[in-house]
């Protein structure tokens, strides 16, 4: 037992981290289906269990028949590629790099498989050392097993840096954390074979992923957090005797343009998966700033004097204060840029007419071009309560005239190009 005692540390930790992750999922009502992160805890099972039945075989080596050995030896060694190239697949989409086309999948796994073969044609060649900390096997099956792992490293650490700016803050702490415990886990058993520490390395994988991606309360409180952004968004607009709707469809009209846009090859590396999430999170709070606006002013029935307009305007201003006052000392900092983005800059126009900076073109941030188009859709398509709703058509036609003067061109081509379902999102 004295040559297992690590591995058997690590499957507590594993059975432990799984029971946790099992109960959350069951109290917080979420389906306890086969999910990235349950397949990653099978494999890690395997690795481990395999890893303590090799290190005590290779210390017991007349207890077990030599050919058994081997086979033991071959799937502790896959086992380990499995979990690394696990990982290597859960960056490639979590970076939104993970190929659509079939030459390229297959050129992903690709070394794996060939690993795979390498590992169990070679294990006849197999030896094993006797040492005096602990035996251990050595020979072309474990070197290609070496080498494969640190490809994947590497090819990790690659894609991390390369869309560095693309990833939320805890994913990156949770991907630095992981690939550094992994790095000085390999390099060590690289140098030391004999110290057999592998499943070190997988269970700070393990943790790393389930305490900043895959805990079920974290989820839970990114739920709730919605929830109150949309709760109080609708609370603002309530204030000029609007239902709220007029919040639910601006975020829906935010999402079709945001889908669109995504595919055209100038936003695919800016309209990330992180980008996407939080500015449709932060659409909801454009007007935030009315709250500041008096009543007899946000609910007029008739045309505002230039005074009152001028207070109207004031707004965005308002808005971005509410948010460096709300958000301005929260964690994610992406998110705080693009809610204050939002609120302050969804009425500058393209040519440079609008407020309150007169900012134009691409000094407007994506963000708030894209919810421009949104709410000035909105605004005129739906009843206010100094005016009626102007017909749809009217409305897609307002739009139409805008491109390149109050509306980003490629916003307004996203938009119009949608508008069965921006249709949809008007009549729901």
């Amino acid at each position: 037992m004295e040559s297992i005692k690590l591995q058997l540390g690590s499957l507590t930790i594993l059975v432990f981290i799984t029971i946790v992750y099992v109960f959350r999922l069951i109290h917080y009502k979420r389906k306890v289906n086969f999910n990235f992160f349950l397949i990653f805890i099978v494999l890690s099972f395997i690795e481990i269990v395999f890893d303590g039945l090799t290190a005590y075989s290779v210390n017991n080596l007349e207890k077990f028949d030599h050919t058994f050995n081997l086979i033991l030896h071959g799937i502790f060694l896959s086992s380990i590629d499995a979990v690394i190239f696990f990982v290597f697949l859960q960056v490639l989409t979590m970076t939104e790099m993970y190929p659509t086309k079939t030459i390229n999948k297959l050129l992903v796994v690709a070394p794996f498989i060939l690993n795979v073969i390498l590992v169990f044609s070679f294990l006849p060649e197999l030896a094993f050392i006797e040492n005096n900390i602990s035996n251990y096997s050595m020979g072309i099956s474990a070197y290609t097993c070496y080498v494969m792992v640190f490809i994947y490293v590497l090819a990790t650490i690659i894609l991390i840096i390369y869309r560095w700016n693309q990833i939320e803050l805890r994913k990156k702490i949770s991907s630095i954390t992981c690939l550094s415990i992994l790095t000085i886990v390999c390099i060590v058993q690289a140098i030391f074979p004999y110290i057999l520490i592998t499943s070190i390395g997988v269970v700070a994988l393990v943790l790393g992923l389930y305490l900043n991606l895959e805990d079920p309360l974290f989820i839970e409180l990114y739920n709730t957090q919605q929830e109150m952004v949309m709760g109080f968004a609708t609370l603002i607009e309530s204030r000029d005797e609007s239902t709220g709707e007029h919040v639910k469809r601006t975020t829906g009209y935010v999402k079709i343009i945001l889908n669109k846009l995504k595919h055209n090859k100038k936003y695919s590396k800016i309209i990330s998966k992180n980008f996407f999430e939080l500015t449709v999170l932060a659409a909801p709070l454009h007007d935030i700033g009315k709250i500041a606006i008096p009543d007899r002013i946000l609910q007029k029935n008739g045309k505002l004097t230039n005074e009152e307009f001028d207070i109207i305007k004031t707004h965005t201003i308002e808005g971005a204060k509410i948010i460096d006052e709300t958000f301005g000392h929260t964690s994610n900092e992406k998110y705080y840029d693009i809610v204050k983005n939002v609120a302050l800059y969804h009425h500058e126009k393209y040519n440079g007419t609008g407020y309150p900076q007169k900012l134009k073109g691409q000094e407007i941030p994506l963000e708030a071009r894209i919810m421009s188009v949104a709410d000035v859709f909105d605004a005129v398509s739906e009843n206010r309560c100094y005016r009626d709703a102007l017909p749809i058509e009217k409305c897609f036609e307002i739009i139409k005239e805008g491109r390149g003067t109050a509306f980003d061109p490629d916003v307004v081509d996203a938009f119009l190009s949608s508008k069965e379902e921006i249709i949809k999102v008007h009549n729901h």
